[in-house]
């Protein structure tokens, strides 16, 4: 009885310091001591498959930070959730001519703001977006002497189900 706790102990001890390496002793038995351990090795490696995901969102989010793009993230409700430094610095070249386009257009405070915020009747993107496949959507804006080459791609997630959208935007301004 002792022996399987101890086995237990140490791999919960492994665990709990991201070691998930070892895999849980003791799940051929066939009574309670089995079901348990079984047990504990479904979260053992559901720990180690999240810190897989974990490590892959770290390394997403480095790429997304330090690229040279200019990267906006949209939620699935078409909220801006992110902005990347290359997309604020292209917003803040051209805040003279997307102001005159979009008065009160505001480049640092757009975390949070509704897709309303670049087009008010977004009704037609909102549908086409919704309807998205693999394909991306391109489009060219124009904010009086600017113009921005926009590419927006779905963000799915496991089941394949849109949950987002990855909008890259380009100057194309002569």
């Amino acid at each position: 009885f002792f022996k399987p706790l101890k086995g237990f102990g140490e791999a919960i001890k492994s665990m709990a310091t991201q070691e998930f390496d070892e895999a849980i002793p003791f799940q051929k038995r066939n009574d309670e001591v089995g079901a348990f351990s079984r047990n504990l090795e479904a979260l053992r490696t559901a720990l180690k498959e999240g810190e897989g995901a974990q490590r892959d969102a770290l390394y997403g989010s480095a790429a997304f930070r330090g690229t040279s793009a200019c990267l906006m993230l949209l939620d699935e409700d078409f909220t801006i959730q992110h902005l990347n430094d290359g997309m604020t610095e292209l917003f803040r070249c051209h805040v003279d001519s997307i102001r005159q386009t979009l008065p009160g257009f505001d480049p640092e405070n757009l975390k949070g703001q509704p897709i309303e915020t670049f087009h008010p009747d977004s009704s037609p993107i909102r549908k086409g977006l919704k309807n998205l496949g693999n394909d991306p959507f391109q489009a060219i804006l124009r904010f009086n002497e600017a113009m921005i080459s926009l590419k927006i791609n779905g963000i799915r997630n496991s089941q394949n189900e849109l949950t987002g959208y990855v909008l890259e935007w380009l100057d194309v301004t002569n």
